[in-house]
Formats: structure tokens, C-alpha cells, sequence
């Protein structure tokens, strides 16, 4: 009787140690998770991946992040968001610009990745902003608020799809100034917030949320960069190979790989500002829909 009465007290003791040592495991893993991680728990299902196919010239043109597939086709990536339990997306226009065929969207839905054709169904070059709509109802959605008041120095988060990968990532910054320019040359001039944060191809069109509430208020564009272009190698219009080894022009070889060096240096080497454009102007363009659909 005393030998069970002391493995009775020992088997309650170890059931004490373990359930003091796994409580914090068991409290990360409870549905309220506060501050910073509370917020991206609240944005993550609503990212997705817009992808498409395209050409080398519209690559060129939009410098959009890409990737070739096994049959030599060319696709473009990017990241969107949920806006609607009825399948409105948010995305960069700069996203969906370039693909020539069908847009595809990826999301993870109850634990399962689904894919769905999406249509465009407004979009506006000068603030860089697109609108989409797939299929299906029920889908997560963020919550979408205008910054015009929010101050300069707001700790944020953003969310995407960087270097084409096929999982989201989760970045933090700050804003850490607005500005009124045009993006591009024959655009007109918007309000921008700059990112202080490593914003990178692929994740323009995610989500910029709050920090302390996960709220959007804008959507990643773009990411200054060091100015690489100028030192990179162009090969005459009409060169032709000298020689081939195995099929393989060993100069334009060199070219493509200096080039794609001096790109991945010029990125890893600074902290890098992105772009993004305030959540106003998907809002306005979300509720010019029973109207116009584009001013492009």
C-alpha cells in the first residue's frame, strides 16, 4: 500500500512537471494571440499568390519577379489579398499587367491549397492598384482602413510571396515617410507610403497591415534598389554567337550571369525602401465597381 501511495504521488509529481513545462507551448498555440503575432494571425489566411504566364518583353517592361517552367514558358509572380468573403482580391497592377493568358490565384483554404482562375475586374496604372474576383464564397478577409491619419513612424508588417515562393513570408518595418510622386513617367502623381523593411520581387500586391491591430491600410508596390541597371552588360541588338559549346553560347552565358550577380548583390547589400500604396485607393477603387471598372 505504501509503494502504490508513492508511485501515486510520483506519476501526480511528473504530471505537475510536464504540464508546468508545455504551458507556454500550449498558450502559443491558443486562439488569442496578442500584439505583433496576433495581427499576423489575423492577416496570413488572407494573403494569396497571383501568378500568370507572359513574355520576356512584358518582364522587361514591368520588371516583375519571374520564373521559367519545364516547358520553357515564362510566368510571373506576385501576392494578393482577400477583401470580400465573396472572392474580391487586392493586388498590384504591375502583378497582373503582364500576363497574357489566364491569372491564377493560390491560397491556403481549411489546411488545403486551392487554386482558382481569377478575372480582373478593375485596375488603375497610376496608383498601381488592381481588383480580382474569383470563385466561391466564405473566404478570410482583412479588414481595410483608410491611413490618411495614420502618423509617420507606424510600426507595420506586410505580407507576401517573395522570390516567387510558394508560402507566404512575413516582414516588419516601419512607415517611415509619405510622399506625393508618380511612380513612372506619363503616371499621375499619388500618395505613398514609404517602407522602412526587406521588401523584395514578389511581394508587391500584399497586404501592409498595423502592427498593434492587423488592420491594412495599403498594399506593397514596389522596392527601391541600388541602381544597378546602368552597370549591367546589354549585347547588341543583332549579336550573333561566335560559337557554341554543347548548344550554349558561352558569351551571353557570362552576360546573363554577371547580370543576375550584380542584381542579387545590389539587393542583399542595402536594407531597401519599399513603396506601397496607401488602402484609399483600393478602397475608391473597390467602390468605383458599379461604375466604370478601370481608369486605365
Amino acid at each position: 500500500m505504501r509503494l502504490s501511495r508513492y508511485y501515486g504521488r510520483l506519476a501526480a509529481f511528473l504530471v505537475a512537471v510536464v504540464s508546468l513545462n508545455s504551458s507556454p507551448q500550449a498558450q502559443l498555440q491558443g486562439p488569442a494571440l496578442s500584439g505583433f503575432p496576433g495581427a499576423v494571425e489575423r492577416v496570413l489566411p488572407c494573403v494569396v499568390r497571383v501568378m500568370g504566364e507572359t513574355t520576356e518583353e512584358k518582364i522587361r517592361e514591368y520588371a516583375i519577379e519571374s520564373a521559367v517552367s519545364p516547358d520553357k514558358k515564362r510566368y510571373v509572380f506576385g501576392s494578393g489579398f482577400f477583401v470580400s468573403v465573396n472572392g474580391t482580391i487586392v493586388t498590384a497592377n504591375h502583378v497582373v499587367a503582364p500576363i497574357t493568358g489566364d491569372i491564377t490565384v493560390e491560397t491556403k483554404y481549411a489546411g488545403n491549397l486551392v487554386r482558382r482562375k481569377a478575372v480582373l475586374v478593375a485596375q488603375d496604372r497610376s496608383s498601381d492598384v488592381a481588383i480580382l474576383k474569383i470563385d466561391g464564397q466564405g473566404w478570410p478577409k482583412v479588414d481595410m482602413i483608410d491611413s490618411a491619419s495614420l502618423p509617420v513612424g507606424e510600426s507595420i508588417g506586410f505580407v507576401g510571396y517573395p522570390r516567387g515562393l510558394s508560402f507566404p513570408v512575413v516582414s516588419k518595418g516601419i512607415v517611415s515617410a509619405r510622399v506625393n510622386m508618380s511612380l513612372k513617367e506619363g503616371l499621375d502623381a499619388c500618395n505613398w507610403m514609404l517602407l522602412s523593411g526587406f521588401v523584395n520581387p514578389g511581394n508587391s500586391g500584399g497586404p501592409v497591415f498595423l502592427e498593434r491591430t492587423g488592420q491594412v491600410i495599403g498594399l506593397v508596390n514596389a522596392r527601391k534598389t541600388a541602381d544597378t541597371e546602368k552597370r549591367m552588360i546589354s549585347l547588341p541588338a543583332d549579336y550573333q554567337p561566335v560559337m557554341t559549346l554543347r548548344g550554349i553560347d558561352p558569351i551571353s552565358l557570362a552576360v546573363e550571369t554577371y547580370n543576375k550577380n550584380l542584381e542579387l548583390i545590389g539587393d542583399v547589400s542595402q536594407f531597401g525602401i519599399g513603396f506601397a500604396a496607401p488602402a484609399e485607393y483600393a478602397l475608391k477603387l473597390e467602390a468605383s465597381l458599379n461604375g466604370p471598372n478601370s481608369r486605365e
